[in-house]
């Protein structure tokens, strides 16, 4: 008698769901400046904070915050949602005075204030 041999059973792989996990909250509290280094031209800086920075009101940059004692000309985003480029028009070199002594009108996410520091 020709027995034929039973086929295996292929055991299916259990799927697991892929990792749901939300991303974590912003820090806690207001936001606070990373680092200051100078952007291409030495005529501003990047400021990166700890979280994405939110524009919003009105364009004039304002007084708020200072580069060597200068007020910035314009404030743009060059790339990441954290990192404020800020230009003063005026040639910086590293170790320039840094500061954001109050709150801008044109940012909508809450900074810490006042913030200091030198330009890397």
């Amino acid at each position: 008698m020709l027995t034929l041999p039973t086929p295996l059973r292929r055991r299916r792989s259990q799927r697991h769901p892929k990792d749901q996990t939300p991303p974590p909250p912003p820090p806690a509290g207001p936001a606070v400046v990373v680092s200051v280094v100078l952007a291409p031209g030495n005529q501003g800086v990047d400021v990166t904070f700890d979280r994405p920075i939110v524009s919003a009101g009105s364009a004039d940059p304002g007084g708020a915050i200072q580069i060597a004692g200068t007020w910035p000309e314009i404030v743009t985003r060059p790339g990441p949602p954290a990192v404020l480029r800020v230009t003063v028009g005026v040639e910086l070199v590293p170790g320039d005075s840094w500061e954001i002594s109050a709150q801008p009108a044109w940012v909508a996410t809450e900074l810490a204030v006042p913030q200091a520091g030198a330009v890397a």
